[in-house]
């Protein structure tokens, strides 16, 4: 399916509860190596928003056919223009969420197993 498009969503109405959201790009080698961990997080129960930075909805689309899909909303950023609002230098990057929509974990640089368990815990409330 096409992305892009329609009314803006906000975050919360998009996924309740905990989120991550992760800032990613095909082009992105280490985002590659961090992709499976984002597919565990889901299937963990993790709702993920990707903001794909500086990318193409065709090469999103691709990237995301031929690596699994774990995000519930992806959000394009062509520009940079967002990431920039949240202060993103590289990707990918990841910010954990409450049900606040108060940030309560960053990772700067690629999720390993053992940051992805920790942001899991902290999300359930541990």
């Amino acid at each position: 399916e096409p992305l892009g498009g329609g009314a803006p969503v906000p975050l919360n109405q998009a996924v309740k509860g905990p989120m991550l959201i992760n800032v990613f790009g095909s082009w992105c080698v280490a985002c590659v190596v961090e992709h499976p961990i984002l597919v565990d997080m889901k299937a963990k129960g993790m709702p993920i928003v990707g903001v794909a930075w500086r990318d193409k909805p065709e090469n999103t689309q691709r990237f995301l056919r031929e690596r699994g899909n774990p995000y519930a909303a992806i959000l394009m950023d062509p520009n940079g223009l967002a990431a920039i609002e949240l202060g993103i230098t590289a990707a990918p990057e990841s910010f954990l969420v409450d049900a606040k929509g108060q940030i309560i974990a960053k990772q700067a640089g690629p999720l390993t197993p053992e940051i992805a368990e920790a942001m899991l815990k902290k999300a359930r409330g541990g």
